[in-house]
């Protein structure tokens, strides 16, 4: 209590801690029941209780039979539920029941299984496609587990620790130069910046002139064009010298004659097929040759970029192979020994819209706001649980606000004495009924986005010239189809209206889209208020039920850009702030100031900052499993190379 005082004290109230539990009365905690838990409940040694036999026809008398073997867990089971149901259930799911379920009320019992493995079958019940297990879940523990990282790089390096002491000192020399280098250059462009800004607004307001306006752009240009380079070997500098410092420093620890632990990730690759492409990995593992190769005219590959967030949950974009072949041999085009760049066939990329996932869309397609609506309705309507609401509410504050137990003791009687009310309503049939409706709703809802999310990325995919002649022209009107004699209508869940595609689908090849997912997170346990938690693991979970997932790291995917692969900078935008005209930065667009840049020469300089980071998500996981070595992309690797070896990469 006093640390919170001083806390709160201080302006740092968010970071106070609760003094004691305070639990939600409109949670339903579920009571989970095994093989022993279902004796207990109903095969005690009390009246009017069941006794159940063992397979031999002996009486169980007591919990320790029960765990004796599988066959008398399932005799427990089998004794009050009907198995072949269970069975066919879990089956249908593909899952194989695991003696365990989980009573949540009497409109919801979760049944739990382990998946049936790919191939396989149990009593006739045949996977349905779903991933065994996730890789990327398994791997992510494994390297979790790992906590000698730098240690084992120390080992590999060869090299002794004066050595490394030596290259760190070095390193950080070298980059302290470079820093006294650039700080006259961020001061240069700062200054042609603040006066290139005063004068397009007195150019705007009829104070300059269009040519002195002209010519402190030129100037901005060319002290960036020179900056540039210094703090593109700055960022580089300051890798080297990070990297040195943890091996030095691990390097201490290190006794001598010890070499480097087993890695705690298996290598073995998962590999999709048109048969079975569910899966979820790591991008480095995974291996989509046989998709590769299956790919005819009637099939093709397409991929998508998805980056996860807190004020939109998902931005996805779509690229075809040949747009992510082209992005990468930019890359190595720019980066290339040759300094004349004017002579280069750099293809321009097209504009990228993307695919947007919000929480109020979820909220909207699954009907979560019509069940609030009747809630607060039927809230209204009963005047003692709303005056129990309040009563908790004020309680609530006030152990949060307490100096004393004597003042917890009171809010937590008051809190006990509401505690029937509240529940009587919560957990009334009406409210239990309609949160299992809702339940039901929101999975069906995630489905139908997800399948919206893997078709927006399929139609990324351009076709032939020659296979779009082929196809029949349909109505714009009706959407009639000469050749079919039908009427075409296609629209997503979260249109209102029903649109006609413009050409006949049937003669469409077969894409299996693969989604390019960051690795960053969903924006679960972030500060930032004001947006509704809807979370992104089952959007994840529901592709990798369909085609494959490529979990990749997004290490700068958010900060460069996707044309010249150089840093970008929060876009800025006057604002009048009391009463002055400042200049702001807006954090949800960001902005290219390279000049040499190919979007910039085409005045796509500001670009939404969620949608340059899934492209560029698609962009880093796509040059990784397309290299031969499953290397990534240059900019978008965490991996320096080590100090005694020297490799060389060449473009894709």
């Amino acid at each position: 209590m006093i640390a919170n005082s001083v806390l709160r004290a201080a302006g740092y109230s968010h970071f106070t801690q609760k003094v004691s539990p305070q639990l939600s009365t409109a949670s339903l905690h579920g009571l989970q029941l095994g093989a022993v838990g279902v004796y207990e409940t109903l095969c005690s040694r009390n009246k009017r209780q069941f006794d159940v036999r063992d397979s031999n026809g002996e009486l169980i008398t007591n919990y320790l039979t029960v765990q004796s073997s599988t066959a008398n867990k399932r005799t427990m089971f089998a004794s009050f539920l009907d198995m072949t149901k269970v069975n066919k259930i879990c089956g249908e799911h593909g899952l194989i029941f695991r003696d365990r379920i989980t009573f949540v009320d009497e409109w919801t019992v979760r049944l739990t299984g382990r998946v049936i493995p790919n191939g396989k079958e149990n009593n006739g019940n045949i996977r349905n496609g779903h991933p065994v297990v996730s890789r990327y879940d398994e791997r992510k523990k494994g390297l979790q587990a790992r906590t000698n990282v730098w240690v084992d790089r120390f080992l590999d390096s060869g090299m002794t620790k004066a050595q490394v002491k030596t290259l760190a000192e070095t390193s950080g020399t070298a980059k302290k130069q470079i820093e006294e280098k650039v700080k006259p250059l961020r001061k240069d462009v700062k200054a042609k910046q603040t006066s290139q800004t005063d004068l397009s607004r007195k150019v705007a307001y009829g104070g300059g002139t269009y040519e002195g306006l002209r010519t402190a752009r030129e100037s901005l240009r060319e002290a960036r064009r020179a900056l540039i380079p210094c703090e593109e070997s700055l960022q580089q500098q300051r890798q080297l010298s990070y990297c040195y410092n943890k091996m030095a420093k691990a390097a201490e620890t290190c006794k001598d004659g010890q070499s480097s632990g087993p890695s705690t990730s298996t290598s073995t690759p998962s590999v999709p097929t048109w048969e079975q492409p569910a899966v979820e990995d790591f991008c480095e593992y995974l291996d989509l040759t046989q998709l590769a190769e299956g790919s005819t005219n009637n099939r093709a590959v397409v991929y998508g970029g998805t980056d996860y967030g807190v004020c939109k949950m998902s931005e996805t974009v779509g690229m075809t192979e040949a747009e992510l072949q082209r992005h990468i041999n930019r890359y190595y085009q720019l980066h290339s020994d040759s300094t004349d760049n004017q002579g280069m066939d750099l293809d321009q990329s097209r504009a990228m819209k993307p695919k947007t996932i919000t929480a109020d869309l979820l909220n909207d397609v699954s009907h979560t706001k019509a069940m609030l609506v009747r809630r607060q309705r039927r809230l209204e309507d009963n005047v003692g649980v709303k005056q129990a609401m309040q009563d908790v509410s004020e309680a609530s504050k006030t152990v949060n606000l307490s100096m004393t137990m004597k003042t917890i003791d009171a809010a937590q009687a008051v809190r006990r004495n509401a505690r029937s009310t509240l529940r009587e309503f919560e957990w009334s049939g009406t409210q239990r009924k309609a949160k299992h409706h809702q339940q039901l709703q929101t999975t069906r809802a995630i489905s139908k986005i997800c399948a919206e999310e893997r078709r927006f990325v399929q139609k990324s995919y351009n076709q032939d010239q020659e296979s779009a002649s082929t196809q029949s022209q349909l109505d714009p009107i009706d959407g009639w189809c000469q050749e079919c004699s039908q009427h075409h209508i296609s629209h997503g869940p979260e249109e209102l209206k029903y649109r006609h595609p413009q050409q006949c689908p049937k003669p469409a090849p077969h894409m299996m889209p693969v989604m390019f997912i960051g690795a960053a997170g969903t924006g679960v346990g972030s500060r930032i208020g004001g947006h509704n938690r809807r979370g992104g693991t089952k959007l994840r979970k529901e592709h990798s039920r369909y085609c494959p997932v490529a979990v990749t790291d997004e290490f700068n995917t958010s900060k460069l850009c996707v044309e010249c692969y150089q840093r970008l900078q929060y876009a800025k935008s006057s604002r009048i702030v009391k009463g002055k005209i400042q200049t702001v930065r807006v954090k949800g667009a960001q902005e290219c100031v390279n000049p040499d840049c190919e979007s910039v020469r085409r005045g796509h300089t500001i670009r939404a900052r969620d949608t340059n980071s899934a492209a560029a998500i698609a962009i880093a996981g796509a040059s990784t499993i397309l290299h031969p070595e499953k290397k990534r992309l240059p900019p978008f690797s965490r991996d320096l190379p080590l100090p005694t070896t020297t490799t060389t990469t060449t473009p894709h």
